[in-house]
């Protein structure tokens, strides 16, 4: 399984940044081995970090979840990328999650995010029916267990 984020950060957050790209790469390499069916290999978290400023809130809307089955994108030296069963979505922090997240030590703001992206695998909750060869069940244990040992305590979605 390959998991990736795109960080959408205003200066601000800019600093804090660092701690989600570390948090992420580690994540990444837990999941990698691991097997989850053929349904969707890939996955891209649009994690946008910004403080809203009052009419401009459209430019940081969260784009709707995303299956992409197969996708060929050519770049500007003329390779070619090809994605195939890549499912992405976007999270985004409320302005307490973000005044927290930019205020807090580093490790209080590492556990505001991995709050935050446990809340966000309900997504998962909405995938295509095309989509059957997945276990979201056993991806989202995974993850709840890997955000619990990296943080060293236990956090779980909100009920």
């Amino acid at each position: 399984m390959e998991i990736g984020v795109g960080i959408e950060a205003d200066a601000k957050s800019n600093i804090k940044v660092k701690l989600v790209s570390d948090f992420m790469a580690d994540l990444s390499k837990f999941l990698k081995p691991i097997n989850y069916g053929q349904g969707v290999l890939s996955i891209t978290i649009g994690f946008i970090c910004n403080e809203l400023v009052p009419g401009y809130e459209s430019w940081h809307k969260e784009r709707k979840p995303r299956f992409t089955r197969n996708r060929k994108v050519k770049l500007l030296s003329g390779d070619s990328i090809t994605s195939n069963n890549n499912f992405s979505y976007d999270m985004k922090f409320s302005d307490d999650e973000y005044a927290s997240f930019i205020q807090s030590t580093d490790d209080e703001s590492t556990r505001v995010f991995a709050i935050k992206l446990i809340d966000s695998l309900s997504t998962f909750d909405d995938l295509p029916r095309s989509v059957s060869d997945f276990n979201v069940g056993q991806f989202k244990a995974d993850i709840e267990n890997f955000v619990n040992s990296k943080l060293g305590v236990e956090v779980s979605a909100k009920q």
